[in-house]
């Protein structure tokens, strides 16, 4: 999809992050977010047909998050954590994107979205997260339809936030400004990245089911996902900050097959 010059992203900009290169669009509902998600092969598992679920996690982290962006200045949310689920094959192509803040609260709100080609639901996710009152000031957001990504992957989803695997099982992730969110931690997507990429390099499948606990925020980073089997379909994998206090988890995960 091309876009009118006058609406052409910045390239350039240095607070472009890897979510503007994802081709989504969003516009606000009552108590939520509906939009539209296209999948390029930029986005999908290898050899796989099916798109790589931290990504489907990335567009929901960022549809259940932005209407409580928009309705609790001057914080952000945070992701507490973050459950996806592929119930249907997901090829190439456009989808419908829904989702909804299910129980507000002060401290702990919980979302849902469901991602559906045409009448039928092909993903699910829920979402849980807590406020964070950002030190500087607030950025910039619109309540109007807007194109937050056109498309601009250059590169394989993992090559471009830079997830590198060390060994089978072990992946890490750096720390820089594509894939930071405003809290300045790295964005709970490119965590799904790092950990969705530790866990295949080790079940040798495309996953089906990401469920991924967020504890501590990565301060200096590299962060490192070393994923251990359950069993044949399932692994368990644990993130640190290699940087800081790599004894501390700083997020958990269950991811499946």
């Amino acid at each position: 999809m091309t876009e009118p010059a006058s609406e052409a992203l910045d390239r350039s900009d240095p607070a472009r992050t890897f979510i503007h290169d994802l081709e989504f669009d969003y516009e606000p509902i009552e108590r939520g977010m509906r939009g539209t998600l296209t999948l390029t092969p930029e986005v999908m598992a290898p050899e796989s047909g099916s798109p790589l679920v931290s990504v489907l996690a990335t567009v929901a982290d960022v549809f259940t998050g932005m209407p409580l962006s928009l309705s609790s200045p001057p914080t952000v949310p945070l992701t507490v954590d973050l459950v996806v689920r592929v119930l249907r094959p997901v090829p190439l192509g456009r989808y419908a994107i829904e989702a909804y803040v299910v129980k507000p609260g002060r401290t702990i709100t919980l979302t849902e979205a469901t991602i559906r080609d045409g009448d039928e639901t092909v993903a699910h996710c829920w979402a849980t997260f807590v406020p964070f009152e950002l030190p500087g000031p607030m950025p910039s957001s619109s309540a109007s339809r807007t194109r937050v990504g056109d498309g601009g992957l250059d590169r394989m989803f993992m090559d471009a936030i830079g997830v590198v695997i060390d060994a089978p099982g072990i992946a890490t992730i750096d720390k820089r400004a594509y894939t930071m969110q405003p809290a300045g931690t790295i964005q709970g997507g490119a965590i799904s990245g790092l950990v969705e990429a530790a866990a295949t390099s080790i079940l040798g499948a495309p996953l089906r089911e990401l469920d991924v606990r967020f504890l501590a925020p990565v301060r200096t980073g590299p962060a490192r996902a070393t994923a251990v089997k359950l069993d044949v379909h399932t692994v368990r994998v644990t993130v640190v900050d290699v940087g800081g206090d790599h004894d501390r988890p700083t997020a958990v995960a269950v991811a499946r097959s």
